[in-house]
């Protein structure tokens, strides 16, 4: 048996994109187009608005965030529990204020319909 750490504790500090108060903390990863990784965002942490290079589902485990898929949209809050999935090439952003943690899983050709049940607040 193999024990590993995901806290924020062994993560990168993230910037990119005007992001603040973000770490990311890798947990899986292949060859390919495929990885997992954990976001600690603290208090007032944001991801910056930016484009998915591939398909991309974010899947809040604590607190709570807001999002948005353009810069004119409203935000949308989800909660412990709720997911939100980016197809490759859309834009999107996050937001916090009390602090959040999420699993992000990327994957070249991801379709979590099925997997996910999808929420009421879904446009589609």
């Amino acid at each position: 048996m193999d024990i590993y750490r995901f806290d924020n504790q062994v993560g990168k500090q993230i910037s990119a994109y005007g992001s603040v108060n973000l770490i990311m903390s890798k947990i899986a990863q292949t060859a390919g187009n495929f990885h997992v990784g954990c976001m600690h965002l603290s208090n007032d942490g944001l991801v910056g608005g930016h484009v998915a290079t591939i398909e991309q589902l974010f899947l809040v485990m604590s607190g709570n965030v807001e999002v948005r898929s353009a810069t004119d949209e409203p935000w949308t809050k989800l909660c412990q529990g709720e997911a939100v999935f980016w197809r490759q090439g859309d834009w999107h952003e996050t937001r916090t204020t009390l602090g959040a943690m999420a699993l992000v899983i990327e994957c070249e050709g991801l379709d979590p319909n099925g997997m996910v049940l999808k929420s009421e607040l879904s446009d589609q």
